[in-house]
């Protein structure tokens, strides 16, 4: 059976990665993918950008599966919003959190995160160049809704995702402040 299929009928033909990013290209993803290796992603995914669901029986070798969010596994919308973080930092991945810092009344830290260590998850130039394709995608995106996340005076940084049918409806985004991820649907899809 051919495929993967996209929302729109059929397939644009050859277009650039920003543009593929806009229109949520399958087929493009998928190239992408190939040309990256499914092994490599898998590694990068399960090792450096914190994603613990995988299954290493079955993942690294669904090359649709895998570059579109399919895995058999799935991710949470925790390591989604920590795996874009570092489209804003230089590359950067830091263990997800959830408060900076906590003190109890006295004032005493009670919980803090603010010397975190974060690893190299890609070179700065990769990031910068992923940012600048996900801005391009929230101020141009005509084809998707990621165009509506906009905040004016802010630079937001992001993209859609969904499933067949709409089961499931994903925005993956970050601003100067902070990376987000919302996820639409049920748990079981029926």
């Amino acid at each position: 059976e051919p495929g993967p299929f996209n929302a729109y009928s059929g397939y644009k033909g050859m277009m650039t990665v920003p543009e593929a990013i806009s229109w949520s290209s399958n087929g493009a993803t998928v190239q992408t993918m190939k040309l990256i290796g499914t092994q490599t992603a898998y590694n990068q995914a399960v090792n450096v950008m914190g994603f613990t669901h995988l299954d290493p029986d079955v993942d690294p070798y669904t090359l649709g599966a895998l570059s579109l969010g399919g895995m058999s596994g799935g991710v949470t919308v925790r390591e989604m919003a920590a795996a874009m973080q570092y489209v804003g930092n230089g590359g950067l991945y830091y263990d997800p959190y959830t408060y900076y810092y906590v003190t109890d009344a006295n004032g005493t830290v009670i919980l803090d995160n603010r010397n975190n260590i974060p690893k190299e998850a890609y070179s700065p130039e990769t990031a910068y160049a992923m940012n600048r394709t996900l801005k391009y995608n929230v101020d141009t995106s005509t084809h998707t809704l990621s165009s509506t996340v906009g905040i004016s005076g802010w630079e937001i940084v992001g993209k859609t995702g969904t499933t067949d049918y709409d089961r499931d409806s994903w925005f993956v985004g970050a601003s100067p402040y902070c990376t987000l991820a919302i996820w639409t649907g049920y748990d079981n899809p029926d």
